[in-house]
């Protein structure tokens, strides 16, 4: 992937342009921001941010929005992946970058092949988490759903919108209690949500009575695991395999 477009986010110049030389020598093309401002304004025009598969982020910027604070602010709405760049070691500082993205921490001083080596394993896991999300999109028996530890849907495939009949861009930012639990099941399953992302340990697979979007009930068989996004934040994958014929599925698919 060395073709792969970087956002350079450094404000002290000399570096910057030592960091150019070296990704630019490595046949990457690189778009540059100073401060963190200019980083979140650089991601949100359509323009430049179809040119960005990886932002190489320094920590300190000087004045302003610092690099995890401009890290975040870009991952409430894009998921590019974040190599976070510093001359600092202290612990504090790296465990910080690791509740914000999982795609690691490189300290400036390592050299160039240890920077290269950096970006280009974290260009293939964001390529390896796009294919896995391709394949998860093309499944049509199981209902796949991803949740926040707050309960929001943030992933939805073709086989949940035929199962639930809620399409993915009405089930997308929707509370799964909201969508298909049962009112009876609300409190008990908020609970498990909460306790399997906080334990990161899912419970055992169990049959579960929920609901389709026309108010039937739909009997599928659910196993659950936890896995961390982009931003590092723990998600809730249910899968959920139907026991019973589906309602709405020969409407949806004549």
């Amino acid at each position: 992937m060395a073709d792969a477009g970087i956002l350079l986010v450094e404000d002290e110049a000399l570096i910057a342009l030592y960091e150019e030389q070296t990704l630019v020598g490595a046949g990457y093309s690189v778009l540059k921001a100073h401060t963190g401002e200019q980083a979140v304004e650089t991601v949100r025009d359509p323009a430049r941010s179809t040119r960005i598969d990886l932002i190489l982020m320094d920590i300190d910027l000087g004045r302003g929005m610092d690099g995890t604070e401009a890290a975040r602010e870009i991952l409430t709405t894009n998921r590019i992946p974040v190599l976070f760049l510093s001359g600092h070691t202290e612990t504090e500082i790296v465990e910080r970058t690791e509740k914000i993205t999982s795609y690691g921490y490189v300290v400036k001083s390592a050299g160039p092949v240890v920077l290269l080596t950096s970006v280009k394993m974290a260009l293939r896991l964001s390529h390896s988490e796009e294919r896995f999300q391709s394949v998860l999109s093309q499944v049509r028996e199981v209902a796949v759903q991803g949740y926040a530890a707050d309960g929001t849907t943030n992933y939805w495939n073709a086989a949940s919108e035929l199962i639930y009949g809620y399409t993915a861009a009405e089930a997308v930012g929707e509370k799964l209690w909201d969508l298909i639990i049962p009112p009876d099941m609300v409190c008990e399953v908020r609970e498990a949500v909460r306790d399997m992302i906080i334990t990161e340990h899912p419970h055992a697979p169990e049959t579960l009575t929920l609901l389709h979007k026309n108010g039937s009930p739909v009997r599928v068989r659910s196993s659950h695991s936890v896995t961390r996004n982009a931003a590092g934040e723990a998600e809730l994958f249910c899968l959920d395999i139907p026991l019973d014929a589906l309602p709405g599925i020969a409407e949806r698919s004549s």
